[in-house]
């Protein structure tokens, strides 16, 4: 979702609008939210994180380490999943202060309860001593078609990521 969609009044309304025209419980997708889209973290673009949240959408924060990365994010935002920015994760293969960066915001979103992503973790054949493995990237599919007409044109297609049991 972008940070434009996520400013607007009605943002929640016309997501979940679009999950029941396709019959989609909240709890079966899971909203990606760029940082980058979050530099303007507005009180209506909380309050429609959190109102996502309580409906039991699944939120994620994706490119964390790029751009304007802010703890901040984790401490303050609904999030359930970091996803760290492959560039990052590329890079610890190659750089040890790198590997130690991306190895503490993983502890520290673990920490938090949030579970992590490792972008391009997978792509790459890990170094000895590099850990983050075990946290692997999704991938969404898109719902077919067009919303009806009686949603919001914000949301005329999204990506429904299937969510796993225990995150």
């Amino acid at each position: 979702m972008s940070g434009v969609q996520l400013r607007q009044l009605g943002c929640v309304e016309g997501l979940l609008d679009v999950l029941n025209a396709y019959e989609v419980a909240p709890s079966e997708i899971e909203v990606e939210v760029t940082e980058t889209g979050l530099l303007d973290t507005s009180a209506v673009s909380r309050e429609n994180l959190v109102r996502m949240r309580n409906a039991g959408v699944r939120l994620a924060l994706d490119d964390f380490g790029v751009g304007f990365s802010s703890l901040a994010h984790l401490r303050d935002l609904p999030i359930h999943r970091l996803k760290i920015d492959r560039s990052f994760t590329v890079e610890c293969m190659r750089d040890a202060r790198t590997l130690t960066i991306v190895k503490a915001v993983i502890e520290m979103a673990r920490s938090l309860g949030i579970s992590v992503t490792a972008e391009g973790s997978r792509r790459r054949r890990s170094r000895p001593g590099c850990s983050i493995s075990d946290a692997m990237p999704r991938r969404g599919t898109s719902l077919p078609g067009r919303c009806p007409a009686t949603t919001s044109s914000s949301f005329s297609s999204i990506a429904v990521a299937p969510v796993a049991s225990g995150h």
